[in-house]
């Protein structure tokens, strides 16, 4: 039996403001039974740093911006109310983020999020129970499922297994340049909280503090896309100029991709149809920026403007260390290489092998061979022995992304 629970968000700090601010208390509790706030800080800090670190010009500063967010009421939070062993849907409720902005390329103003990563105070008037509160950032890149989950929902019962915590968002689908192809432009964090408030008003948690810590993580792997430029050569560089890749992301070893998130924030899988092909676009507006790496002085493109452009996000699962392995199919590569004539190009290359994990870098590097022809023929980027370049002699760390503007030069 469902039992409708109604909460009440209000944001009252610099950081957040909410669509609405009307209070609102459960009708199941006595009126006698006053509600109290609670305060909450979302916590970044301790999920900010990939595990893998490229570092190609400088080094990390503090100072440094670690992650964008969106600013808009992109950001959402599920709270859950237990009542006699059964979790029920309170509150789903979107809010907005302020804070220090940046326009980052020239694009979009989003707040910036340095060492610290902490945003207070997210705040609630709750009456007494025992709840779960599950926050997700950047929760517009994903399609919210709002047909799988309402207010007033039973979505878990302790000792029931024919109840599980249901998939909450997934991945949206281009439309336009590539059916079924995915494009996540924004890093994904998620994180949750137990906590009881008391008859007398007292806050329980498993920390002393009145604000109630909410530590998120990344729940997505980093895929980079780079092309080698030939500083010898004008008809083999990669010139200025739109272009795209369209590519499927195939799961090897029987191995299977995290399709969504759950209620908890979660990585979701669909047991009756395990999601093993993942549809890859991207496409930018030209190639202007360029970065050399330590060794040799190469240098490599990447896409001007915006750097989703080149480098978007696979939902992944923290809780799987070995991470996917997968083949990378090049569908398509479209663009122009070398001053005169502008010839498009092509890849001529199997299947690339790499490994999928959350919080952790891919991608791949392409260049241009050296054969006159039209369109020009492109391989994965090599050493001057011939070799493929290993990624971390490409990579770009997450530093050099989102701090790209200072850092080229």
């Amino acid at each position: 039996m469902k039992k409708k629970i109604i909460g009440l968000l209000f944001i009252s700090c610099v950081f957040f403001s909410c669509e609405n601010e009307e209070m609102v208390g459960s009708k199941d509790m006595p009126e006698n039974e006053l509600p109290v706030t609670v305060n909450f800080d979302l916590s970044l800090k301790g999920g900010l740093d990939m595990e893998t670190e490229y570092l190609p010009m400088t080094r990390s500063t503090t100072d440094n911006i670690k992650t964008i967010l969106n600013t808009g009421f992109y950001h959402k939070y599920v709270l859950l109310k237990n009542i006699e062993g059964a979790w029920y849907v309170d509150k789903i409720q979107s809010f907005k983020i302020t804070g220090e902005t940046m326009n980052i390329g020239g694009v979009r103003t989003s707040v910036v999020v340095r060492q610290n990563g902490i945003f207070a105070n997210l705040a609630m008037e709750l009456r007494p129970g025992t709840y779960q509160l599950v926050v997700f950032l950047n929760a517009d890149a994903l399609d919210w499922k709002t047909d799988n989950i309402q207010e007033g929902d039973l979505v878990f019962k302790e000792g029931d297994p024919s109840t599980s915590y249901p998939r909450i968002c997934t991945y949206k689908m281009n439309t336009t340049h590539a059916p079924e192809a995915i494009f996540l432009g924004w890093e994904i964090f998620t994180g949750m909280t137990n906590f009881t408030v008391g008859k007398n008003g007292d806050v329980h948690t498993a920390t002393p503090d009145r604000n109630i810590e909410v530590p998120l993580t990344r729940k997505v792997a980093e895929f980079q896309l780079l092309c080698k430029g030939d500083p010898e050569s004008e008809y083999y560089a990669f010139i200025t100029t739109a272009y795209s890749l369209t590519a499927n992301f195939l799961a090897k070893n029987g191995d299977r991709f995290c399709e969504g998130l759950n209620v908890l924030g979660q990585a979701y899988y669909n047991e009756d149809t395990p999601l093993t092909k993942i549809g890859y676009y991207c496409n930018t507006y030209s190639l202007k920026k360029r970065w050399r790496t330590d060794n040799a002085g190469r240098i490599y493109q990447m896409p001007e403007v915006n750097s989703t452009d080149f480098s978007i996000f696979f939902l992944a699962d923290p809780e799987n260390t070995q991470g996917v392995a997968c083949e990378i199919e090049v569908v398509s590569l479209t663009g122009q290489s070398g001053e005169r004539p502008f010839n498009g190009f092509q890849y001529e290359g199997g299947l690339v092998d790499r490994v999928l994990k959350a919080n952790e870098l891919i991608g791949v590097a392409f260049e241009c061979k050296r054969v006159e022809s039209d369109p020009a023929i492109v391989q994965l980027a090599t050493d001057n022995a011939g070799n493929e370049l290993s990624p971390e002699n490409y990579l770009l760390s997450p530093d050099y992304m989102w701090n790209q503007d200072k850092y080229v030069k």
